[in-house]
């Protein structure tokens, strides 16, 4: 098992990763995508070979037209997880929109984390259902209602990646309107 970062300026990750995992950084900056493509395209190719990648799973769009231009007349099976909507405004952007296109067409599986997703796919596309699937919500919705809920309580936790995209400016002010 293998795991690529494509930028890691210091060289480390958020998180342990087990002994019998092999981690590669392909630049060691913080820099542009498409100004290092032949760097990254050449590092990805060369992990593959060396490795003998059978399957490459791609998180996210902006790694899938790498991805799958590295593994060009290899018989290395493409995986795209997509971990935004279809219907995210960053797919407005046409270097987005162009990996999306080459990732329907090319990888060999999408996995996207809704069936709206899905379907819109499906009506965007024209592709076989077979080829997307779908990760199922782990949350069960009776883990919602529970009889221990405090009203009174004054206790609020979130969790995730302070990220512009994750709405946690609104979260503060939703918040504030329940309490």
């Amino acid at each position: 098992l293998s795991l690529i970062s494509v930028f890691n300026k210091n060289n480390t990750l958020a998180y342990d990763i087990p002994d019998n995992v092999k981690y590669y950084v392909i630049i060691r900056t913080q820099s542009n995508f498409y100004k290092h493509m032949p760097t990254i395209l050449s590092g990805i190719r060369k992990i593959i070979n060396e490795q003998k990648v059978d399957i490459l799973i791609a998180i996210g769009m902006s790694v899938s037209v790498a991805s799958l231009v590295s593994t060009v007349g290899l018989k290395c099976k493409i995986i795209v997880c997509e971990h935004s909507s279809i219907y995210n405004a960053l797919y407005s952007n046409l270097v987005m929109r162009i990996n999306q296109w080459f990732a329907v067409h090319f990888a060999d599986k999408l996995v996207v984390l809704t069936n709206e997703c899905k379907n819109g796919y499906l009506i965007k596309y024209t592709i076989p259902a077979e080829k997307i699937e779908t990760i199922p919500n782990w949350i069960v919705p009776e883990a919602y209602k529970s009889n221990e809920f405090l009203c009174d309580s004054n206790k609020i936790l979130t969790i995730g990646r302070a990220d512009p995209v994750k709405g946690y400016e609104q979260l503060l002010q939703v918040a504030k309107i329940v309490k």
